[in-house]
């Protein structure tokens, strides 16, 4: 009874809705007005578009499935998931399926968010494969299978745009001779078919520079802007505008927002107007010390001779970014990206997502109702964390206070079985129910050391992380009262595979795969 109340909550909405306090570190303060990070987890290269009053957002997802994060919110600044626009990265390559997973960091870069003639459409550069678009009508789906409109390496960052006489171009980047310390771009225009599934040319170099990448393309007033980032010389990567009233230029260039003294800087992301007339930049702060990965801010715009300037408009009349301000839009409630399952569904909660895509046939949501079944199965090429599938990932939230809890039923595990929590950075944290010898114990592996601590003789076990400031201790109960502390707390560290923290569960073996653990519910409660 208590699992099926939880579960109408989380229908309801209630799980998502955030009490707005003091402890309100980051995003909506209940008071009319929002901190940044307005999403204080790793939702990086944004781009973001107003339909009416609702408001889209995409993300980078990189290897995993499914792919290109999907977003809502009523006011910029609350936002929640509502879906994925590529249902199963293999479909991009093989590389990226359960039986190879030969591609870490690659796959979903930047994808761009447009709507036209009643559809959605979605463009996205994978840099080893080439250029892939999908539509739909329903932002939360389904989309089409995700279709292959070129094939080339070194491509990133696109965007679609359709002129005034309904020709559909294409902006992106390509870094030919990319190598450790050379970041020369080269920022092309191509001229797409009206069913945008082909190029109809071999694209114009409108711009060349230092790490000249992260295209979006506009027209306001008679001028096409192009938004792009760039290295800049004693200058931390900084957000660039350039505009012509002739699409392929000349153009001009303007600095929109630069880093004055801090690593939090404006820079990747898109500009959006809200039904009031007002102007927003959506983007992620890039700071590589940051655990969490690039987190999400929202900075006012500012027009000035007819350019966009970013964030707090300072002497130099070049924006900073901000760090609080007025919500753009009132009258909606907090929410904040889901993270709770209680596994009742047919359907695995959309804040999930799979290392690489996963076999379908080692999982299940409907052989035992209520729970996730999770089935052992080999891990491929060397072996270990980062080669076995079906490990389920999600964003952590925040890096002041988080207490994840998971029940599992262990009760059908077979000899060879690993399964548990993950915590997944730099600095690798597990805590692993292991079967050896028709013996269960409870292990940890962080930062590469393991430790065989207790041995168990219970079917059902709750695992346990909990951090405060990003440093992470692991805890176990057979009883679901009484946790027991089990390995050294440590610190999460550094990006992954060009992502932040994330935290979920996994399951293989290395022996024969037959065993299976039911996970009864995955409850994240965070500030």
């Amino acid at each position: 009874m208590k699992k099926i109340f939880f579960a109408l909550l989380v229908t309801i909405g209630w799980m998502s809705v955030v009490d707005a306090s003091p402890q309100t570190f980051w995003g909506d303060q209940g008071d009319g007005t929002y901190k940044n990070p307005i999403i204080n987890s790793d939702y990086s290269d944004p781009d973001v578009i107003r339909v009416g009053s609702d408001y889209y957002l995409v993300t980078s997802t990189f290897h995993l499935s499914p792919g290109i994060t999907i977003l809502h919110s009523k006011d910029l600044v609350n936002w929640t998931i509502i879906g994925h626009a590529i249902n199963d990265l293999a479909s991009f390559d093989s590389a990226y399926s359960a039986d190879e997973m030969k591609e870490y960091s690659h796959g979903v870069w930047a994808p761009a968010i447009r709507y036209h003639d009643g559809k959605f459409w979605v463009y996205v550069f994978d840099p080893v494969f080439g250029l892939f678009m999908t539509t739909a009508t329903n932002p939360a789906g389904p989309w089409t299978p995700a279709y292959q409109v070129f094939k080339g390496r070194n491509y990133d960052d696109c965007c679609p745009f359709w002129d005034d006489n309904g020709q559909m171009y294409l902006t992106g980047a390509h870094f030919p001779d990319w190598q450790p310390g050379v970041r020369i771009y080269d920022i092309y225009l191509w001229k797409l078919s009206n069913d945008g599934k082909s190029f109809i040319d071999d694209g114009t170099i409108i711009h060349k520079g230092n790490g000249s990448e992260a295209t979006k393309m506009y027209k306001i007033n008679d001028w096409y802007y192009v938004f792009y980032c760039e290295d800049s010389e004693n200058i931390h990567r900084s957000q660039m505008a350039m505009r012509s009233k002739n699409i392929y230029g000349p153009y001009e260039h303007k600095r929109l927002c630069q880093e004055r003294g801090t690593p939090y800087n404006a820079a990747q992301g898109g500009l959006v107007q809200t039904e009031k007339g007002d102007w927003y930049f959506i983007h992620h702060f890039d700071v590589s010390t940051n655990p969490l990965g690039r987190t999400l801010a929202l900075d006012p715009v500012t027009w000035i001779d007819e350019w966009p300037i970013i964030g707090r408009v300072e002497a130099d009349g070049v924006g900073s970014a901000i760090f609080e301000g007025k919500k753009p839009v009132n009258g909606f409630p907090i929410v904040r990206p889901q993270t709770n399952d209680e596994f009742n569904s047919d359907k695995l909660g959309l804040m999930w997502q799979w290392n690489h895509s996963p076999r379908n046939d080692k999982w299940s949501l409907a052989e035992r109702k209520g729970y996730l079944r999770l089935y052992a199965s080999n891990p491929v090429n060397s072996g270990g964390f980062f080669q076995a599938s079906n490990t389920l990932l999600q964003r952590q939230m925040g890096s002041e206070y988080g207490n994840i809890v998971v029940c599992i039923d262990v009760n059908k595990m077979g000899n060879g079985q690993v399964n548990g929590l993950c915590v997944v950075n730099n600095n690798l944290g597990l805590l692993k129910v292991v079967q050896k010898g028709d013996k269960r114990w409870i292990e940890t592996t962080i930062a590469g050391k393991t430790d065989t601590l207790e041995s168990i003789h219970k079917k059902r076990i709750w695992l346990k992380a909990a951090y405060e400031n990003n440093v992470y201790q692991f805890y176990y109960s057979t009883d679901g009262k009484k946790f027991i502390k089990v390995g050294e707390s440590f610190k999460v560290e550094g990006w992954c595979n060009w992502r932040g923290v994330e935290i979920g569960l996994f399951c293989w073996t290395n022996e024969a795969p037959i065993g299976y653990v039911d996970v009864d519910w995955f409850r994240y409660d965070y500030r």
